[in-house]
């Protein structure tokens, strides 16, 4: 049974209230992977709120990756992906852009204001290096996954592929899509790369 407290008098929505309450709940591990969440019509009877209010705040915790639903079914809690920590940089390993650049480099790059690599703000994510956040890359999943790939696909992975993209990667974002309301076919899906 879950126990939440709404304040009808406090400003933060309560729809707000209630995701931010639940999230919480799952964090903390209160609730735990595969437990399954009230449905949208019960819990809003218990709280005494619109089923629209904890609709909303379900949909916000399936958008955030804490819970998993599909339509006739409940909703329940999903495993979230642990975070990787981040190694430091060694400062061998860092290039020093300034002894490489020419000085028409140089003035090119000042004029279109570019910053130097590593320089964002906090809680900002900085995109000019073009590089994944280190602390989302699951390294270790990542390399079982090419070792899969290149044993089971071999040289056919050298080759030019389909020019949507992989063919089961778009069945699987169309499926994925479909079940969170986007009415998408494998045929509308092109994958591309770069940024």
């Amino acid at each position: 049974m879950l126990l939440l407290n709404l304040d009808r008098k406090n400003k933060i929505p309560l729809f707000k209230q209630i995701f931010n309450q639940l999230k919480e709940m799952i964090n903390s591990n209160t609730l735990m992977p595969g437990d399954k969440l009230p449905s949208t019509r019960s819990l809003a009877y218990k709280l005494s709120v619109n089923r629209t209010t904890v609709f909303k705040a379900y949909e916000e915790l399936w958008a955030r990756g804490y819970t998993h639903s599909s339509s006739g079914s409940y909703t329940t809690v999903r495993k979230r992906a642990q975070l990787v920590k981040h190694r430091k940089t060694n400062a061998k390993e860092i290039i020093d852009w300034d002894k490489i650049f020419t000085p028409d480099s140089k003035m090119l790059t000042n004029s279109l204001n570019i910053h130097k690599p590593g320089k964002a703000k906090q809680n900002q994510i900085d995109f000019v290096s073009l590089s994944p956040d280190l602390k989302l890359m699951p390294v270790q999943d990542f390399r079982l996954c090419m070792n899969h790939m290149v044993k089971t696909k071999g040289l056919e992975l050298l080759n030019y592929g389909d020019p949507k993209g992989f063919g089961p990667l778009r069945n699987y974002i169309a499926d994925q899509m479909r079940q969170h309301s986007v009415s998408v076919t494998y045929d509308e899906i092109i994958i591309t790369c770069g940024s």
